[in-house]
């Protein structure tokens, strides 16, 4: 699975195991930095969550962007 658009110049991927991508329910490429993957475990479902964040040299904006949408991707909470 690729998160990064048809350039492949990009992205986030995930490589499963034929045993995990049996597992696989269902997968999102939100951005070219962020994906989830929900996979059926034994007990329950487990969401994945694969980012590649913007560096410390990148500006504020495109930092805050990015963690905007990490957060609205399910990923860190708001104490």
């Amino acid at each position: 699975m690729f998160s990064g658009g048809s350039k492949h110049e990009s992205g986030v991927s995930l490589l499963l195991s034929k045993g995990a991508a049996r597992s696989l329910i269902a997968w999102e490429p939100v951005n070219d930095r962020i994906m989830s993957v929900r996979l059926k475990t034994r007990f329950t479902c487990a969401t994945i969550i694969q980012a590649y964040a913007p560096t410390e040299s990148a500006s504020d904006a495109v930092k805050d962007d990015f963690y905007d949408q990490l957060n609205a991707t399910g990923c860190c909470t708001q104490p």
